[in-house]
């Protein structure tokens, strides 16, 4: 077995979970041999890691790195594989960084993270796991295909990344109407990769719980599909789960139209149309389009997921309706694992939110309250760094929450930016103030904010108005059209 290089990319908000996911392998902790060079622009917020390690190593290790990074928004490559262009590109990205240390000693990585981001800050926990927690939003549309066994505790996650069989972690499990996330420990027990999974026998992993809250078994079992545990069979759904995505798509024909497929409304031949991906699996997508090709055409499919990252592959046409078309992927090696990694990161996710304030001390609560309801949350502490997240998180993003006087790009801006947005994507809205006058409260929400609170409602009832107004949204019900903004409304109603 020849050497294994795995690339790692963190950008944005997420420095602090790539310090955990660096650290938590029990291999490297215990001296196996290797060699990381981390590079960092602060300026960027990105961090990129490239691992090498000895040959005959564990394979568990590359594993474990692949899947924490994707399910964390980080970007993965196995360097070792790909091929010689994007083997350039990364050692071209670590190039330009304006910050680089080269290590080979899992002890001084802490410190040499640390230093990278220059805050001062503790390193995070070198101990195997520590950290690292697996999130899960029942009911949305990250857990499709999600099962569950009541009899023998098991857990089926269908993805086509899964960490190493025996790693042990925390699950954290939101269940619609509680005010907490549900947590168990659990061990990996069984992995099943894509090239194993036979026709109804969908890839993922299986987990076995530790003694679960009853309220997190009973939610299971409302929620999730039933798992026969000998052969991993997900009963009623579908082989190849699909997650909502709604990113920008440019499609062009692949060749000519085949004789006898040219259809009314097709674009011809070498044309190109812009449409929206709106689900997305490991063999294919729906994709929102005007001018849709009919069945059999061959495209080349182009998906903007944000600012920094395409996914690019050959696909066909296999039917098509009025309002769109759904398309097979035709995937070659490095797109098949390009795939991987962001079909990881949309599934079985935690919500996301964005909270912008210039207050250290108020955004510091919040962030607390949020994180508490389960919310994996980015910060920003003015609205221009807030539109730098935006470019980079859009896609990611569950909720908005910002407070509306800042010195700069206000509230205002903010809630008039993400509005616009929504042509591409769902996000909600909150907009907090310790000031609401007036009518600024309607004339927010006229301008597409979904709920306005005021800060004297406190950190814990500002959290569940994010969650509220993500509820209403995906049920497609106004959120706050006709309840006072400053006023809090009776316990159970808010």
């Amino acid at each position: 077995m020849g050497a294994m290089e795995v690339g790692l990319a963190f950008q944005g908000l997420r420095l602090e979970i790539a310090e955990r996911i660096l650290l938590s392998s029990p291999e490297l902790a215990n001296g196996a041999p290797f060699e990381c060079e981390l590079g960092s622009s602060p300026g960027e917020q990105l961090l990129l890691a490239i691992v090498r390690l000895a040959p005959g190593s564990d394979p568990r290790i590359a594993e474990r790195l692949r899947f924490w990074c994707a399910r964390a928004g980080g970007r993965t490559i196995s360097l070792a594989e790909a091929p010689g262009r994007e083997r350039d590109l990364w050692a071209s990205r670590l190039a330009r960084c304006s910050s680089r240390i080269r290590l080979h000693s899992h002890s001084a990585l802490a410190g040499a993270l640390q230093a990278l981001r220059g805050d001062g800050a503790s390193g995070a926990s070198a101990a195997a796991g520590d950290g690292l927690v697996l999130g899960m939003d029942l009911g949305s549309p990250g857990s499709e295909g999600v099962a569950y066994n009541a009899e023998e505790g098991l857990l089926f996650i269908p993805a086509a990344l899964s960490p190493p069989s025996g790693d042990e972690f925390d699950l954290m499990v939101r269940v619609r109407g509680s005010a907490r996330p549900l947590r168990s420990r659990v061990r990996v027990v069984g992995v099943r990769p894509p090239k194993a999974a036979a026709p109804g026998a969908p890839a993922g992993f299986v987990l076995k719980l530790g003694s679960e809250p009853i309220a997190l078994a009973d939610a299971l079992e409302g929620c999730c599909g039933w798992m026969n545990t000998d052969a991993m069979v997900v009963e009623a759904r579908r082989a190849a789960p699909r997650y909502s995505v709604r990113a920008p798509a440019e499609i062009e024909i692949a060749g000519s139209t085949p004789a006898g497929l040219e259809g009314p409304g097709a674009v011809g031949a070498n044309s190109s149309a812009t449409a929206h991906i709106v689900n997305l699996s490991v063999g294919g997508a729906f994709i929102e389009t005007s001018r849709p090709w009919p069945a059999g055409a061959a495209i080349r499919l182009q998906v903007r997921l944000d600012e920094a990252e395409a996914f690019e592959t050959a696909a066909s046409v296999v039917f098509t309706s009025a309002t769109g078309i759904g398309v097979k992927f035709h995937l070659d090696g490095p797109s098949e694992a390009h795939l991987a990694g962001i079909i990881a990161r949309v599934s079985a996710r935690p919500r996301r939110a964005l909270l912008v304030d210039d207050d250290l001390l108020a955004r510091r609560m919040l962030g607390d309250a949020l994180a508490e309801r389960g919310f994996e949350v980015l910060t920003a502490s003015s609205g221009e760094a807030a539109l730098r997240s935006l470019a980079r998180e859009l896609f990611s993003l569950d909720v908005l929450v910002t407070d509306l006087r800042m010195a700069g790009i206000d509230g205002d801006r903010l809630v008039d930016t993400v509005n616009v947005a929504r042509r591409h994507v769902d996000i909600a809205i909150v907009v907090v103030s310790g000031r609401l006058e007036g009518d600024m409260a309607q004339r927010l929400l006229a301008a597409g904010a979904d709920i306005v609170r005021d800060k004297v409602l406190g950190p814990e009832r500002i959290a569940q108005a994010a969650d509220d107004a993500i509820e209403s949204r995906r049920r497609g019900l106004p959120a706050d059209r006709s309840r006072r903004a400053r006023e809090p409304a009776p316990i159970g109603q808010e």
